[in-house]
């Protein structure tokens, strides 16, 4: 089967790396500079997996700016272009619509058309108007929301916990499970495609509420002298609770949870159905980096001129390059803006880290983690880097002027840290 690939960011690519193997697929991506990566060799995603299983199809796949040389035979389009908010939160759906509108002028007849793309409800009656007003009703169009996690991106697509299906075409099931092969039982949940895509929405905006209530469990736990790490272990043992996700730190972010978390509030306020959760979520993860930066600034009364930080960690999540929303940027816009002399370690986001802010201050770069940590007068962990948790108390001892830490990632257990002058989030301060 040959399928098209519209938007080669982290879910289009990493669906290209796993449909090679089966299909032929056209990888279609406007920036050319992503192309040349690609072309290259270069694995600009960071995903486990994911450029290894380019490489070896590489013949399975083209890359394009454009399919249009190469639209026959093309059973299967997936979309998965971005949908950033707009000024007023709500999705931008200009993307998605530009590539509906190119499908329709050159898809094959019965050709399918998959949104991986997050889009609120609505979109697929929106998006049927479109193929009618050019004579294309013979197009099927299937909401197919993508419930990847990073740092796991292919282990998701390969085998996903479940497969929601959001269409009104009756052949629709026998397609996927044909182009999707499994080779495992996975279920595929089917139902109206405005409820495909309030499942995509509810699942991350759920997620990004269990965030932000844990950390206010967090502040509580440091006003009541209590220890966050044995709530969450009591809470752990209820199934209706869980442990996934109960993890206090300086909040989310990323391209997913900040955006959605908006986009939904946006979505229900103008539709009359405001959700104050939802509102509440937001705000408290706006807020959620100033609890460490608080406790950092109080250490030193406010005071922190020409005292050496060093940063570990610039992204949103330790597993991942990018720094989209990432709260780590909130806190070192605040360190920076005190004259603080800062010295960075986050070695895969670097480059990201730099496109973003690298000309709003200045700052040292260090490739080595233990590099970073000599002669720094404090630490600050703001994402937690595998290379951050392998980190020994010693460490900090060592190569420090004096070992003082704020954890705003809880990595280490407190009794690892002894000889350590260490803050975290919700938890008691050890002292040296």
């Amino acid at each position: 089967m040959k399928v098209a690939v519209f938007g080669l960011g982290y879910v289009g690519l990493t669906h290209v790396a796993y449909l090679a193997p089966f299909h032929d697929v056209i990888a279609i991506d406007i920036d050319a500079t992503k192309r040349q990566q690609l072309l290259a060799g270069e694995d600009y995603l960071h995903e486990p997996t994911v450029g290894e299983m380019l490489k070896k199809h590489a013949k399975k796949i083209t890359y394009s700016s454009t399919p249009l040389e190469r639209w026959t035979d093309i059973r299967a389009a997936i979309i998965a272009v971005p949908t950033p908010n707009q000024a007023d939160g709500s999705a931008d759906l200009s993307r998605v619509e530009a590539v509906m509108d190119e499908l329709a002028i050159g898809l094959d007849k019965d050709a399918y058309i998959l949104i991986r793309s997050t889009v609120p409800p609505g979109t697929y009656a929106h998006l049927l108007r479109r193929l009618t007003l050019q004579n294309r009703t013979d197009l099927h169009v299937v909401m197919l929301p993508e419930f990847l996690v990073t740092g796991q991106a292919y282990a998701d697509v390969v085998a996903p916990k479940r497969v929601v299906v959001g269409t009104l075409d009756e052949g629709s099931e026998a397609f996927l499970r044909s182009m999707f092969d499994y080779g495992i039982k996975i279920p595929f949940v089917f139902m109206h495609p405005d409820s495909a895509c309030l499942t995509k929405y509810a699942s991350n905006t759920f997620l990004a509420t269990k965030i932000a209530w844990i950390n206010q469990i967090a502040q509580l736990a440091d006003i009541a002298h209590a220890n966050i790490d044995d709530v969450i272990k009591g809470l752990s043992y209820d199934p209706r609770i869980g442990v996934d996700y109960l993890k206090p730190g300086i909040g989310f972010g990323g391209g997913c949870l900040p955006k959605d978390v908006h986009a939904l509030a946006t979505y229900a306020k103008t539709h009359g159905q405001p959700l104050p959760l939802l509102e509440a979520t937001r705000k408290v993860n706006e807020d959620q980096p100033s609890q460490l930066l608080q406790k950092l600034l109080g250490y030193f009364n406010h005071s922190i001129e020409g005292l050496t930080i060093t940063i570990l960690g610039v992204s949103f999540k330790g597993t991942s390059h990018e720094v989209t929303d990432s709260p780590a940027l909130t806190i070192m816009d605040a360190l920076t803006e005190k004259r603080a002399n800062l010295t960075i370690y986050d070695p895969l986001a670097m480059p990201s880290f730099q496109k973003e802010r690298g000309s709003t201050y200045a700052f040292t770069v260090a490739n080595d983690i233990k590099e970073a940590l000599t002669n720094a007068d404090v630490c600050v962990i703001l994402s937690d880097l595998p290379s951050v948790k392998e980190l020994k108390a010693i460490d900090f001892i060592r190569l420090m002027k004096k070992p003082l830490v704020f954890d705003g990632r809880n990595v280490f257990p407190l009794a690892m840290m002894k000889g350590v002058e260490y803050y975290s989030i919700g938890r008691p301060v050890v002292k040296p």
